[in-house]
């Protein structure tokens, strides 16, 4: 008999984080085998000044057949000018680009609820006090159709 021992750590190595991973995903696409189609991939759109400093971003996962957006930011002299639209509307066409039409994301209310609702998201959960005293909201875009503009950005895909 072989014997086991759980090891917990704050630290874990990316290539035991990478075993982890893969074996879940073995056994989804094992489970659901058209899930194996969607690649795995990260996407990122910068938006530089003429300096080539970032002054805001957004950035993107694959996550089983969608394309998850785990951050968007501006840095505050940039907001309300229709970069942060700008900079979502570029995200999902190069969601689109690699097979990805469905999108979802998460924000607090804090952060850009209303934002995210008026560029089309619709919301489908709530978690109560995350962080406390706050809701945390999961946000979900289906069926992003192709669009030829590129909103003013330089795309390298």
């Amino acid at each position: 008999m072989t014997d086991y021992v759980l090891h917990l750590t704050d630290q874990p190595h990316i290539n035991d984080i990478r075993v982890i991973r893969d074996g879940f995903n073995a056994s989804l696409i094992a489970r659901v085998p058209e899930l194996a189609r969607f690649p795995e991939i990260n996407l990122a759109i910068f938006l530089r000044d003429d300096q080539d400093f970032i002054q805001g971003g957004v950035v993107g996962e694959s996550d089983r057949g969608m394309m998850y957006i785990d951050l968007l930011w501006l840095d505050d002299k940039m907001r309300g000018k229709g970069y942060g639209e700008m900079l979502m509307r570029s995200i999902e066409q190069a969601s689109v680009a690699h097979g990805f039409r469905h999108i979802f994301l998460m924000t607090t209310e804090f952060q850009a609820l209303p934002f995210y609702r008026h560029i089309g998201y619709d919301l489908f959960g709530t978690l109560q006090n995350r962080p406390h005293g706050y809701d945390y909201y999961y946000l979900r875009k289906y069926d992003v159709v192709p669009d030829q503009r590129n909103f003013g950005l330089n795309l390298t895909i």
